[in-house]
């Protein structure tokens, strides 16, 4: 089943020509339409980038959603509650009177994201963590076997490093709903402070690849899913990231272009056929792609495809219409100066400068500071939710779409990539 999610799910593929071993379940032919391909979890963030959450630490005589042991020795200690299940947090917030999730929840039961008829006690859902001071080094303790007893797990400084040792990831158990039942799966995660700050900062290193044939061909994919909670697969109003990169052995560090990202919905040319990457189980376990037919009459962001149209509201109170801008190409550059991002900035400013005669461009952001010039969409207006939810889809969005004349999207970049897809697409056409 289709389903136009809000998660982004960024996917690169990369196809080598010679002969790899395959599982006998991850071959298929080219006259199967639905590939069900099984995945392996691994250490570590391969490709992708590893963002950074802050972490909320609560005195320890505090309410909490379970007990637990506290390790002895520790000064000035504070206790972490982690959800690994976003879903299941909603369930239980309902239950305990946010009846404005009902919707949601419905939903999670339909889409089987939930099963309410397993014991599956809330303070299943949370991993946790205490942190505070040992022999005046500041330390932090993870429930790495997941028992509720943080007596028994390994110590470990927080101090100011760098996202690359898998020295310093913590492994943990923990349950998940898996869409049939409750199975423990594993994770990794890192801590430091930053810049100088007290502030626990934590990211999640695991990402998934999975190996598979085709008519002999074979194809490595990478899937990573930066959001804190640890499922891939759910309906959300919220924009939780998932990306999938295509790899092979000689580049499996190499850094993608925002070109290269696909999202969970659109499609993956594979040889000389397109199939739609329809979905990814909740423990990112299978990865199923089903063959389209018709790729050139689909409507959508993706590259080569027909560009959604768009009315919406400019910060300068008018009114712009896609139907208007079709006289030449059109840029729409996607900002984060909201986040005190200035390079994306920089960017719309540069490419406003440098192709505003020859295209239409426009800005997006949830802020606009300095007030740069040009036609500016405030992705926060309500007016322009359809705009955001077709060519943003995330509070920090830095992509860039270049549609053509005849509407249909050209090329999609990171903002700050824009010299090496804009400037050099200009100087080999004045060669030609």
């Amino acid at each position: 089943m289709f389903r136009n999610s809000m998660l982004l799910l960024l996917i690169s593929l990369l196809f080598y020509s010679c002969q790899h071993e395959t599982t006998e379940t991850n071959s298929f032919s080219s006259s199967n339409d639905t590939l069900q391909i099984r995945t392996l979890k691994i250490k570590g963030k391969g490709v992708f980038p590893i963002g950074a959450a802050s972490l909320a630490t609560k005195d320890t005589s505090e309410v909490f959603f379970g007990d637990i042991i506290y390790p002895t020795g520790i000064d000035s200690m504070k206790r972490i509650e982690r959800s690994v299940d976003f879903v299941t947090s909603r369930y239980y917030s309902y239950k305990r009177g946010r009846n404005n999730l009902l919707k949601y929840v419905n939903e999670d039961i339909e889409y089987n994201y939930i099963d309410t008829t397993i014991d599956h006690p809330e303070s299943e859902n949370y991993l946790n963590i205490v942190e505070g001071y040992m022999n005046g080094k500041r330390i932090i303790i993870v429930d790495e076997n997941y028992n509720k007893d943080l007596s028994d797990d390994s110590i470990r400084k927080v101090e100011e490093i760098e996202w690359t040792d898998p020295n310093d990831f913590v492994e943990f158990t923990y349950p998940i709903y898996n869409g049939k039942e409750i199975v423990y799966e594993k994770s990794w995660v890192g801590f430091r402070t930053y810049d100088g700050n007290d502030m626990i900062h934590w990211g999640k290193f695991e990402h998934i690849i999975a190996e598979f044939s085709l008519d002999e061909k074979v194809y490595k994919i990478a899937i990573s899913r930066p959001a804190y909670d640890f499922v891939y697969d759910y309906e959300s109003d919220a924009p939780f990231v998932l990306q999938f990169k295509l790899l092979n052995d000689q580049e499996d560090t190499y850094e993608y272009f925002e070109t290269d990202f696909l999202q969970l919905g659109q499609y993956v040319k594979l040889d000389n056929q397109y199939y739609c990457l329809e979905n990814i189980s909740r423990d990112g376990r299978e990865l199923t792609l089903v063959k389209e037919n018709d790729f050139p009459s689909k409507i959508g962001i993706q590259v080569g495809m027909k560009a959604p149209e768009f009315t919406c509201i400019a910060e300068n109170g008018d009114t712009v219409h896609s139907s208007d801008l079709y006289d030449k190409g059109i840029i729409i550059v996607n900002m984060c100066g909201c986040g005190g991002d200035y390079e994306s900035t920089q960017a719309y400013n540069d490419i406003l400068s440098e192709f505003g005669e020859e295209y239409h461009v426009l800005g997006v952001d949830s802020q606009f500071f300095n007030e740069p010039g040009g036609i500016l969409i405030n992705s926060e207006n309500p007016f322009n939710e359809e705009f955001f939810m077709n060519y943003r889809q995330m509070y920090c969005s830095r992509a860039t779409y270049v549609i053509d004349e005849g509407f249909r999207v050209e090329t999609k970049f990171a903002s700050t990539d824009w010299q090496a897809f804009l400037v050099n697409d200009k100087t080999a056409s004045n060669t030609r």
